[in-house]
């Protein structure tokens, strides 16, 4: 080892007891056709428990992933795992909002002209029109509104300084 530190002991004791073992020093973790896992022990998430899993969600669907696997005796990444992967569902709650029609839409449209209506002719204007050199933001905002540019504003506010 010219350009490395040697190995601990330790390592070299690990890589003896798997070759005694196993005949190899090679990874054997590796996936490979002989061997599909990629560990030797046995998996869990086969057909029978992804069975076991829909029939629970479809019997109790708002059951927490924390009781789900108590009951079911598996650890809480393979729930989710075969939630995610295998059945296409999710450990969170979807919600769903009632969807907007055309008619709804044309509601707030409806409302949003009458309230600035409402604004627009109220005390908030005729307080602004007492004021020579600056008007409220909320006038500035009705104006843009009515389809005024804030351009036209400052141009008013530099000629009223003058």
């Amino acid at each position: 080892f010219p350009n490395h530190t040697a190995p601990y002991k330790s390592l070299i004791m690990k890589w003896q007891k798997k070759f005694t073992k196993f005949g190899t020093v090679e990874n054997l973790n590796r996936k490979t056709p002989d061997r599909p896992s990629h560990s030797g022990r046995q998996r869990i998430r086969n057909e029978v428990m992804i069975d076991r899993v829909r029939g629970s969600v479809t019997d109790s669907p708002h059951r927490s992933t924390r009781r789900r696997c108590q009951e079911l005796g598996i650890s809480r990444s393979t729930l989710r795992r075969v939630l995610q992967e295998d059945t296409h569902l999710f450990t969170y709650h979807i919600t769903t909002h009632q969807k907007l029609t055309e008619h709804d839409m044309s509601v707030r449209v409806e409302m949003a002209k009458v309230l600035c209506e409402k604004i627009e002719s109220s005390a908030l204007k005729r307080q602004a029109s007492s004021f020579s050199r600056f008007k409220p933001p909320r006038l500035l905002f009705m104006e843009m509104l009515e389809g005024q540019s804030v351009q036209e504003h400052s141009t008013d506010l530099t000629s009223s300084k003058k």
